[in-house]
């Protein structure tokens, strides 16, 4: 009986440690989501993402990752809940603020993507995200606004800046 006990209980014990081994973290979701990604199976990187953040909800670099996709595919409104959740976790996420602008942007919601973006610029000067202020600016038909972050972009020596003067010139 005693032999029985142990047997069974060293198989239960190398099926667990087994199991350990092969199973799969939010970190390897991630990484494969992240070659896929770079190999532009954007689809595909998602539900590797989306993989990730069922393990770990709060994985901010994966939800991030997800709204970015989704942007990718020109489908904003699905990426908005994704980049606000890693905001939620991590409220300095430029990244994910910058992307929840781009996805208002992308919306022609410049009010509320001048929001986000002036979020970010607070955190972190970013050619990006200057830029797509910018955007938002001449989209509001507000030159003056939009010109200051030509400077601001000039003043980086971004090549965006001349993308945006263009734009501005256009109007």
């Amino acid at each position: 009986m005693l032999k029985q006990i142990l047997i069974t209980s060293l198989s239960l014990l190398i099926i667990n440690f087994s199991t350990a081994q092969t199973s799969t973290t939010a970190v390897d979701h991630y990484n494969a989501g992240e070659k896929l990604k770079d190999a532009k199976k954007i689809i595909e990187a998602i539900e590797e993402y989306k993989k990730a953040i069922s393990i770990n909800p709060d994985y901010k670099a994966a939800l991030y990752k997800i709204g970015w996709c989704f942007n990718d595919l020109e489908k904003y409104n699905d990426a908005i809940p994704y980049l606000k959740k890693a905001i939620q976790v991590d409220e300095k996420y430029v990244n994910a603020i910058t992307e929840l602008g781009y996805s208002d942007y992308a919306l022609q919601n410049y009010d509320d993507a001048l929001v986000q973006f002036k979020k970010s610029i607070a955190i972190e000067k970013t050619e990006l995200n200057i830029y797509y202020a910018g955007l938002c600016y001449v989209g509001k038909k507000q030159n003056t606004e939009a010109l200051k972050m030509v400077n601001a972009l000039k003043l980086m020596k971004s090549d965006y800046a001349e993308k945006l003067q263009k734009l501005i010139d256009g109007l």
